[in-house]
């Protein structure tokens, strides 16, 4: 953990895991999607030569199938997409060179790429400032890619 005053943004990238809390059936916790994509992030930040800055799970997504399991927290996709729009855009701010969200739950897949569009294409309106990329990487895409 850093403080405002160790963190260097302008040189880092910001890791931003995004999972959910839904059933995985009668074995796996209810965390799972964000379990994996923490850690997924973790593993990153350890293993790239850059420097990194793994901020907290967003755990609450839409997951309107499992609504009606116990334990099973689903918002709005307007909701979803208005927070992390939010999100992003208080990174941005922030003064990170880039954000990677990297997503571990499929129902949010179109609204994270659908926000992480729009937050891009609205820095073009500011020309005195470079474009920082932010990108989607869905956990379910690489997994020939990742080692245990």
């Amino acid at each position: 953990m850093l403080s405002y005053q160790e963190l260097k943004p302008q040189s880092t990238v910001a890791l931003l895991p995004i999972g959910c809390m839904e059933q995985h059936g009668p074995v796996l916790p209810l965390e799972t999607d964000s379990l994996i994509a923490t850690h997924a992030c973790r593993r990153l930040h350890s293993a790239l030569s850059f420097p990194t800055y793994v901020y907290p799970t967003i755990h609450y997504t839409t997951t309107t199938p499992n609504a009606d399991y116990a334990g099973t927290v689903s918002v709005s996709y307007d909701i979803f997409r208005s927070y992390l729009k939010q999100v992003l855009e208080g990174l941005l701010q922030s003064g990170f060179r880039a954000v990677a969200i990297v997503n571990a739950h499929g129902s949010v897949v179109s609204a994270i790429k659908e926000v992480a569009f729009s937050v891009v294409h609205n820095q073009f309106k500011e020309p005195s400032e470079p474009v920082r990329p932010v990108t989607c990487h869905n956990i379910f895409d690489c997994d020939d890619q990742v080692q245990a």
